[in-house]
């Protein structure tokens, strides 16, 4: 059994104390406002280094940095103390981190310190956020990879992939050893939306746009709305595993720019590779250079055991999305 194959549903019920990490990115912030929008959700236990961008009653923040040696300990003492019975891991190094040790430590590190403090605490439900881009771009991949592809077969040395590779792995051999607990891994394709933030929305937020000179892969798109619901959706629900969460249907990245009027400017990729690399080294461009396989080959996620097991279905489809972040992003940075 390889350590891609999902866990066995088993029986979760609504929480009323749920934790989170992460809660200074977009996801994890976005789901705070669902959160305490939840009557059976008592309190939400926000873990970070700094304060969350939004305020409630119900939100009950604790200054926690997950590389600390000692932040496991500190993690199950919090847990006891507040009775989490849910934990999100929304933790995830799209944060434009160039230090690979720093981003190493966050997602690795931090991960093992997190399962530790559940097992120590008896935290039963955690969900944990993931990408569709750990299967890696590669002309060999089938046209819409399933939960059961192998993962980081290509790119290890990816500055950010591999870490979410070796972080999938930890995740799901506790879930193996801890039977007892429900252990769901989301992994959502590219995020798009008025807050979302990972290196293709930044990219596409700039008036020109890099591409591969002879290729145009074809990308999946979900609105952060829809990805909200998706994770509330196994919050509330019974099933454990890992899943794809996709948005409907799919466009060429030359559509992808048409649609947002920008501007492309088609290199070769050692070009690109040179560019980016020095960019992003000097701090110039928060794109790393290993991005550029999702610009070159397609990597397509199946969202069919999303919409059995979980009836999961995104209400915008690729389209809708990129129209709304146009809205949302572009059009009112020109107004």
């Amino acid at each position: 059994m390889t350590h891609e194959e999902q866990a066995e549903a088993k029986p979760c019920h609504t929480p009323q104390v749920v934790a989170l990490t992460g809660s200074r990115n977009f996801l994890a912030n976005g789901l705070m406002r669902k959160l305490v929008e939840i009557l059976e959700i008592k309190r939400v236990v926000v873990l970070d280094t700094e304060r969350p961008r939004f305020d409630h009653e119900r939100i009950v923040f604790y200054n926690l940095d997950l590389t600390n040696p000692t932040a496991g300990q500190l993690m199950s003492d919090i847990f006891r103390s507040e009775g989490v019975q849910a934990y999100i891991h929304a933790i995830y190094s799209y944060g434009f981190i160039r230090n690979r040790l720093m981003s190493r430590e966050l997602e690795s590190i931090g991960t093992m310190h997190m399962l530790n403090a559940c097992q120590e605490a008896g935290v039963k439900r955690i969900i944990v956020r993931s990408s569709t881009q750990v299967y890696g771009a590669s002309p060999q991949n089938p046209t819409f990879c399933t939960e059961m592809h192998p993962t980081g077969k290509r790119g290890l040395e990816n500055l950010h992939t591999h870490e979410k590779v070796e972080m999938e792995k930890q995740v799901i051999a506790y879930a193996r050893s801890n039977p007892d607990t429900c252990v769901t891994v989301l992994r959502s394709c590219n995020t798009l939306g008025p807050t979302a933030e990972n290196y293709l929305a930044y990219m596409l937020l700039k008036p020109v746009v890099p591409t591969v000179l002879g290729f145009d892969p074809l990308m999946q798109f979900i609105h952060e709305d829809d990805l909200y619901r998706a994770y509330l959706t196994v919050l509330q629900g019974s099933v454990a595993g890992v899943f794809n969460i996709v948005g409907r249907g799919t466009l060429r990245y030359s559509e992808v720019i048409d649609l947002l009027r920008r501007k492309a400017l088609p290199l070769p990729i050692r070009m690109w590779r040179l560019g980016l690399g020095l960019s992003w080294n000097l701090g110039a461009y928060d794109v790393p250079k290993d991005y550029l396989d999702y610009l070159k080959y397609t990597c397509l996620a199946d969202g069919g055991k999303a919409l059995r097991e979980l009836e999961f279905v995104a209400t915008k489809d690729a389209r809708q999305t990129l129209e709304d972040f146009h809205t949302t992003r572009i059009a009112s940075r020109v107004s």
